[in-house]
């Protein structure tokens, strides 16, 4: 997995058009059709905590999980800024423990694409499953990325008045992985610092993810259409999955 190093500094404010309150918007009416109430959540791969942030804003008692220590530090200042008090901790998805099992767990904008292998994704899950508490949710988002490779091969630019940032992408569709080449410039007052990156996720068939999910013990209770209530097509642009630990009551 590629930890975000120095694109932690400028993932903002390349980021900022997003509207973060929006997913979580989604995100409860996707667990509040079934009735689902949650205290505790888990936001896995959290980077800056910008999905971590408008969850606490609104009551929950929050732990973000990310494999970036320069992803966490920015969260952390972010979240005492606004006076939070959220959890974060540095950790990989495919071996974290919890201290106490939670009601619910997210992962939102790519987390688990970044995962590259069945075994790393079954792995990730595996740790999911264990840190729910019987009858908890586990919703996630999942990029499409199949559809993108008819785009492959190109560079496209991002510049504004302190960063320009050029992306180059390719498609190995061998491996079904997307690979993202980042080489951004930065303003450093006179001068532009360069640094690059090079960022690879995986496409997952719908069917591969319920497989997985069943596997560990995993309920699958949807797999809808971003931002809808309808159910994915096969060649989707993101998906978002809910996933329910059984709760053994019979």
């Amino acid at each position: 997995m590629k930890v975000y190093d120095r694109f932690a500094e400028v993932y903002d404010y390349l980021m900022q058009y997003v509207d973060y309150d929006g997913w979580v918007d989604y995100l409860e009416q996707l667990f509040g059709k079934r009735g689902f109430r949650a205290e505790t959540v888990v936001d896995l791969a959290c980077g800056t905590g910008n999905t971590s942030i408008p969850l606490a804003r609104r009551g929950y008692r929050v732990t973000g999980l990310d494999l970036s220590p320069q992803m966490l530090a920015i969260a952390s200042q972010k979240a005492d800024r606004e006076g939070l008090t959220i959890d974060f901790q540095h950790g990989d998805l495919r071996d974290f423990v919890l201290k106490q099992p939670v009601d619910l767990m997210v992962s939102f904008q790519d987390g688990f694409n970044y995962l590259l292998s069945v075994h790393d994704l079954n792995g990730a899950l595996a740790r999911v499953y264990a840190g729910l508490k019987p009858g908890g949710l586990f919703v996630f988002d999942l990029n499409g990325i199949d559809r993108l490779a008819d785009g492959v091969g190109e560079t496209s630019f991002i510049e504004e008045e302190d960063i320009c940032l050029v992306w180059q992408t390719s498609y190995l569709r061998s491996e079904d992985i997307w690979e993202i080449r980042l080489t951004v410039f930065v303003r450093r007052g006179d001068q532009y610092e360069k640094f690059s990156e090079i960022h690879r996720e995986k496409f997952y068939p719908t069917e591969v993810v319920e497989a997985c999910l069943q596997k560990q013990g995993f309920e699958v209770r949807g797999i809808f259409e971003a931002f809808t209530m309808e159910p994915a097509a096969g060649r989707s642009r993101r998906n978002f999955v809910i996933a329910e630990k059984a709760s053994g009551l019979g």
